[in-house]
């Protein structure tokens, strides 16, 4: 697992004016245990940065759909159009990004 260096002061800057969440797909607890060093040792999660009780697991798509719908965020911000058209009905706003190369 790895963070884009430029995504962490973005992170830092939402987490100032609203509750960022970090949903990651894994296949197993030593990912997630993988994944969530990466964050710290990213800066993820330093002074100001996002809450790392607010970085959360799963290992399917659909897991993702159900944890967004049950935070219910004015915004959810992702790239897997199959984790985002089940929840158009359900929230104001969803933003499909690409994923990075």
């Amino acid at each position: 697992f790895t963070v884009i260096p430029d995504a962490v002061p973005v992170l830092a800057k939402l987490s100032l004016w609203a509750d960022v969440f970090l949903i990651t797909r894994v296949d197993s607890d030593e990912q997630e245990t993988l994944a969530t060093k990466a964050l710290e040792s990213g800066g993820v999660f330093t002074a100001g940065g996002v809450d790392p009780i607010k970085s959360i697991f799963c290992s399917l798509p659909i897991g993702r759909s159900s944890i967004v719908r049950q935070i219910s965020p004015n915004l959810h911000i992702d790239n897997d159009v199959s984790v985002v058209a089940p929840l158009k009905p359900h929230l104001p706003n969803i933003a499909l990004v690409n994923p990075a190369p």
